[in-house]
C-alpha cells in the first residue's frame, strides 16, 4: 500500500510541474482580454532591454458580430504576454492600422448596432487598449469606400490618409509590421 501511495503521489507531483505550463494566465496590463499561456521552457530569451515596437494590420472582422474581433484582442496578448515574460511596458509601444472590414469594428454603438443588431463589442477592448499605449489608425480610403462616418468612430481611433501610409510612416522608424 506504502508503494501504491507513493507511486501516486510521484505521478501528481509530476503532472503539477508538467501543469505549469498548461496554465493560462491573465493581466496584467489588459484586465480582462488577452490570456495567455504560461511558456517555461522557451529556447527564445526576451531581452528585456530591446525596444517592442510593433505595427499590427489588421483588416478582418468576424463573421459573428456579437464576438470581439482576434485580431484586435491579439494586442491584448501581445501587451500581456511580454509584460509577464519581463519586459516593462515602457518598452511596448503598439500601433494598429485598421482597414478592410475591420474598419466596422471601429465603429460607435449606434452604427454597429444598426448594422448588426448588436452594439460593438471591441468598443471596451479598444478603450482599455488606448489606455494603455496603444494608437488606432483607421485607413482614410476605407473610411470613405465602406461609408464610414467620421462621427460615429470610437473616440479612441484616429484617421489616416491610407493603411499603407501609417505603414510606412511606422515601419520607417523602426516599428515592425505583425499582419494578422
Amino acid at each position: 500500500m506504502k508503494t501504491v501511495l507513493t507511486y501516486l503521489l510521484i505521478l501528481l507531483l509530476g503532472q503539477i510541474v508538467m501543469g505549469q505550463e498548461n496554465q493560462k494566465i491573465k493581466g496584467p496590463v489588459i484586465l480582462g482580454y488577452g490570456d495567455t499561456w504560461v511558456i517555461d521552457s522557451s529556447e527564445l530569451k526576451l531581452d528585456p532591454n530591446l525596444k517592442y515596437h510593433l505595427i499590427f494590420d489588421l483588416y478582418k472582422k468576424p463573421e459573428d458580430a456579437s464576438k470581439v474581433n482576434a485580431s484586435i484582442n491579439t494586442l491584448a496578448r501581445f501587451i500581456n504576454m511580454h509584460v509577464n515574460a519581463g519586459v516593462g511596458i515602457e518598452k511596448i509601444k503598439v500601433v494598429a492600422v485598421i482597414h478592410g472590414t475591420a474598419g466596422n469594428d471601429m465603429m460607435q454603438d449606434e452604427f454597429h448596432y444598426k448594422k448588426y443588431g448588436v452594439n460593438n463589442p471591441n468598443a471596451e477592448l479598444i478603450k482599455k487598449l488606448s489606455a494603455a499605449g496603444v494608437e488606432f489608425y483607421l485607413c482614410g480610403q476605407t473610411m470613405h469606400s465602406r461609408g464610414l462616418d467620421r462621427n460615429l468612430l470610437l473616440p479612441e481611433v484616429k484617421v489616416a490618409l491610407s493603411a499603407m501610409t501609417v505603414i510606412y510612416a511606422h515601419t520607417s522608424k523602426g516599428y515592425t509590421l505583425i499582419k494578422f
